[in-house]
């Protein structure tokens, strides 16, 4: 580009970022074209009103969705640090297991009858 600067549209949306449609973004997120205008009307994904305060047409640029995205990247089970404790939890409510025991490294279930 040799220095050139980028024509800029207010906002700092620059005209050539990839710009998503809400039927876009649901479809890549697989989930509902009404779970994308909540997430907007929440605040939870950022967008461009390009409509009217009556009809509602939204813009997405690439970079919002990155950042949403980025926001919700989870590394491992939710909220759980040993996935095993919630398996033995679900174990002892659907089977009314009143006590376990492991040995030799297995898990054994006691109070079956």
């Amino acid at each position: 580009m040799n220095g050139a600067k980028l024509p800029k549209l207010s906002g700092g949306l620059c005209m050539i970022d990839r710009i998503y449609t809400v039927a876009e973004v649901a479809a890549r997120l697989e989930v509902s074209v009404k779970t994308v205008r909540k997430f907007i009307r929440t605040g939870q994904l950022k967008a461009y009103n390009l409509g009217s305060k009556k009809r509602y047409r939204y813009a997405i640029r690439k970079a919002f969705l990155e950042a949403f995205l980025a926001a919700r990247e989870v590394t491992g089970i939710e909220g759980v640090s040993d996935p095993w404790s919630r398996l033995d939890q679900a174990l002892d409510f659907h089977l009314g297991i009143s006590g376990k025991s492991c040995v030799d490294g297995e898990r054994t279930l006691q109070g079956i009858r």
